[in-house]
């Protein structure tokens, strides 16, 4: 999905201050186009996030987001419960991309937009950087006067994760994590943030 107004796009990833960024512009009046409707005079404007930290974010929103939520609720309580089962078996049929939210990053860019895509990295700063970045080209915004976006990093869900990840006896599924994010690392690397 893109947003856009006048010859600036803001491309939507999943996971990635989507909803901030759209919910704002939006208000702006910026419209939905297609990717077809893009051309070469088109600036794109993109967000990309540290891959881990997304990764368990998105895994957290696919779970708890799922349609069926008598089975979203089961894991949410299998989860939040001191057993590990479910994580392990994750980690080790390295099921990592289970839904909308943890396809890497990388595939949401398309490869012919990024020569005209502005990057922004996700930073407690990243309104003011939209800010000051919309300003500079001519475009309105309230970026400054929004909260600091925030990555809701404080779930319950979202901290077991994470310190399943983080304690020493789980360090090799971290690592098949960590393996399957690479490419996104090196796409994140080969990248000019603004």
């Amino acid at each position: 999905m893109f947003l856009c107004k006048n010859n600036y796009c803001y491309q939507y990833i999943p996971k990635n201050a989507s909803s901030f960024i759209t919910n704002h512009l939006r208000d702006l009046h910026w419209s939905e186009i297609n990717l077809n409707q893009i051309d070469k005079n088109y600036t794109v404007i993109a967000v990309l996030r540290d891959p881990y930290t997304r990764w368990i974010s998105g895994f957290v929103e696919d779970v708890t987001g799922m349609n069926d939520k008598d089975l979203s609720n089961k894991i949410i309580s299998v989860l939040e419960d001191e057993n590990t089962w479910f994580l392990d078996w994750i980690f080790t049929s390295k099921t990592f991309n289970i839904g909308w939210h943890t396809k890497l990053q990388k595939d949401w860019i398309y490869p012919s937009l990024i020569p005209q895509t502005v990057f922004f990295k996700i930073e407690n700063n990243l309104n003011l950087k939209l800010h000051h970045w919309l300003v500079g080209e001519g475009l309105p915004n309230k970026f400054q006067n929004l909260p600091a976006f925030n990555s809701r990093q404080d779930s319950v869900v979202y901290q077991k994760i994470n310190s399943y990840l983080l304690d020493a006896k789980n360090k090799d599924k971290k690592d098949m994590l960590l393996e399957y994010l690479q490419s996104e690392y090196d796409f994140i690397n080969s990248i000019t943030f603004y």
